[in-house]
């Protein structure tokens, strides 16, 4: 106030400061399916000359190492001394999970059965990484298709007696699935030998004694 005026005061103005938005931009990132997460990074701009050093963003996936292949975005979560005076408007970049290769291996019974007998096959699919791949399995005598057969916690069996005679080259092929590539094993060499041509069975007495014989006495010299 003044002389003339008494002492006044306004009515209070609420003033608002809400957050800088800052643009989180992450880098492209890569794995194969069944790896862990790599580590991720990135910058972040729209950060005022004052609160330089203040503010680092932390990037993160919702992904794992076992979440399908696919492609996943990175979020960023503020943090430091100033992070509370920003917040995230846009995030760039992506975690891309791609299908892992696989191991098969086949392995017979037997190298060398008679032609007839039967010839297991033991066939396994591995992951390369981790996890267990699905799906099923051609199996092949050179480029002959002999049987598809499902896969069960990541092997295979198949028994067959109607290999010919000689040496089979005997191998799997994966088909892949959502997860995993595709491939083929090397190869088992399996060679049927010839079979019996006839069997012999004994009927009646299976036995016999013979006794021994007597030298007859020797003749008296002339």
């Amino acid at each position: 106030g003044d002389a003339s005026h008494a002492a006044a005061q306004s009515s209070g103005l609420a003033l608002t400061v809400t957050p800088a938005s800052v643009t989180a931009a992450a880098n492209p990132a890569t794995m194969l399916y069944g790896q862990a997460v790599p580590a991720l990074g990135g910058g972040l701009s729209g950060v005022l000359a004052q609160d330089a050093g203040k503010v680092t963003g932390v990037f993160a996936s919702s992904a794992g190492a076992l979440s399908p292949v696919g492609v996943y975005p990175i979020s960023v979560v503020l943090t430091g001394g100033a992070a509370a005076n920003y917040s995230v408007g846009a995030v760039s970049g992506s975690l891309t999970i791609a299908k892992a290769p696989t191991m098969l291996t086949v392995s017979p019974s037997t190298s060398t059965p008679a032609v007839g007998a039967p010839v297991t096959l033991n066939m396994q699919v591995a992951s390369t990484t981790s996890g267990v791949p699905t799906g099923s399995v051609t199996v092949l005598d050179g480029t002959t298709s002999l049987a598809v057969v499902p896969l069960s916690a990541g092997s295979a069996s198949l028994s067959t007696s109607a290999l010919g005679s000689g040496s089979h080259s005997l191998s799997a092929v994966y088909s892949g699935d959502a997860n995993f590539l595709g491939g083929t094993s090397a190869a088992a060499v399996v060679t049927i030998g010839a079979g019996a041509d006839f069997t012999l069975a004994a009927t009646g007495a299976t036995s016999q004694s013979v006794p021994a014989c007597r030298r007859p006495p020797a003749l008296p010299p002339r």
